[in-house]
C-alpha cells in the first residue's frame, strides 16, 4: 500500500468517463467555481450518482467539491448537495466557505469535511477554529510557503493537502469575467470556459477560466518530492480541470511512479520525469509560492540544497 494519497478533480460525468483515473487514489467531483458550468456534477444528482459508482468500481475515494462563493440564493443548492453527498455516502466533502462548513456540521454531522484552497486559510488559529467545525483536512492558501504549511500541519495536527502539479487558483469573481467581456450564447457557456484566455503584462502571465484567475504556468514539484516527503506531507493533488483530456492521466502516471520511488526508498532521479512534464505543460513551469518566491519562478533542487 502506498503511504501517500494522490488526487485530481473532475467537473462532469463525461469528463470522468474519458479521463484516465488509474494513477489516482481519489477524485474531487464537481465544479466549485461556477454553478452554471454545463453538466456540473454538483448540480445533477443522477450524474453525480453515476460518477460515484464509477469511482467506487475502480476502488477510488470519492470527494465532492461544493460551490465556493455561495450567495443567499445559493444556500438551498448548497444544502441539497450536502444531502446528496450524505445519501451517496461519499468519502468527504470539500468546502471553501465558512457558512457552508457550519451548515454541514450542524445539519449533516456524518459527513467528513475538508476545507479547500479558496477558503483563504493562512494561520494556525484559523485552522484550529476550522477543526471545531469538523475540518479534518485543509489546503492552505497557495501563497503560503512550504515552511508555513509544515508548521500548520504539525502544530494543528491536521492533514494538509499540497498542490504538486497544475495551475494555482489565485482569485475568484462572483460573476464570470468572460461573459462580461465576450458575446456568447447561454448554451456555449462551457465552450467559453474551455478557450485559452490569458492576462499578460511585462511581469505577469495569468490565465482565466470563467470566474477564476489562475497561474499561467504549471506548478511543478517533481524535483522537490524528497523534501516534501521529508517534511511529512502525504496528501497531494494534481490540478487538471482547465487542461486537455490527456493531461490528468499523463501527469498522474508520472507523479505516481515518482512518488512510489521517492517514498519507497528507491533511487529517485527527478530528471527522468522533468523533460516529459515540460513537454506536457503549455506555458512552462514554476514552484508557486512554496519557496517564498514571486510565484512565477522555478527553483531547482540544486538551488535548495
Amino acid at each position: 500500500m502506498a503511504n501517500f494519497e494522490l488526487s485530481t478533480s473532475v467537473f462532469t460525468l463525461s469528463e470522468i468517463q474519458r479521463t484516465d483515473i488509474s494513477p489516482f487514489d481519489s477524485v474531487y467531483l464537481g465544479d466549485p467555481f461556477c454553478r452554471d458550468y454545463s453538466k456540473n456534477l454538483g448540480e445533477n444528482r443522477e450524474d453525480l450518482k453515476k460518477a460515484v459508482e464509477l469511482l467506487r468500481s475502480n476502488d477510488k475515494k470519492v470527494y465532492v467539491s461544493s460551490y465556493s462563493v455561495p450567495r443567499n440564493d445559493d444556500l438551498d443548492a448548497a444544502e441539497r448537495l450536502l444531502s446528496w453527498c450524505e445519501e451517496l455516502k461519499v468519502d468527504a466533502v470539500e468546502i471553501h466557505n465558512f457558512g457552508t462548513l457550519r451548515m454541514a456540521k450542524n445539519r449533516h454531522p456524518g459527513l467528513k469535511l475538508f476545507v479547500g484552497y479558496l477558503a483563504n486559510v493562512y494561520t494556525e488559529p484559523t485552522v484550529m477554529k476550522l477543526k471545531v467545525f469538523g475540518a479534518s483536512r485543509i489546503m492552505g492558501n497557495y501563497e503560503l510557503s512550504m515552511e508555513e504549511l509544515e508548521t500548520i500541519k504539525n502544530n494543528c495536527n491536521i492533514d494538509v493537502e499540497l498542490l504538486i502539479h497544475g495551475k494555482m487558483i489565485l482569485g475568484i469573481s462572483e460573476t464570470c469575467l468572460l461573459k462580461r467581456r465576450l458575446e456568447h450564447k447561454e448554451d456555449d457557456c462551457m465552450d467559453l470556459c474551455r478557450r485559452d484566455f490569458h492576462l499578460v503584462s511585462s511581469k505577469m502571465f495569468l490565465r482565466t477560466f470563467g470566474r477564476v484567475t489562475m497561474s499561467g504556468k504549471d506548478v511543478c514539484m517533481i524535483e522537490h518530492l524528497p523534501e516534501v516527503i521529508r517534511r511529512g506531507f502525504k496528501v497531494f493533488r494534481i490540478e487538471s480541470f482547465a487542461e486537455n483530456r490527456d493531461y490528468a492521466g499523463n501527469v498522474g502516471r508520472i507523479y505516481r511512479k515518482a512518488l512510489e520511488e521517492a517514498t519507497g526508498g528507491k533511487d529517485f532521479n527527478p530528471y527522468n520525469y522533468l523533460p516529459e512534464l515540460q513537454k506536457i505543460s503549455r506555458s512552462n513551469l514554476c514552484n508557486g509560492y512554496y519557496f517564498a518566491t514571486s510565484g512565477q519562478e522555478y527553483v531547482t533542487a540544486g538551488q535548495r540544497s
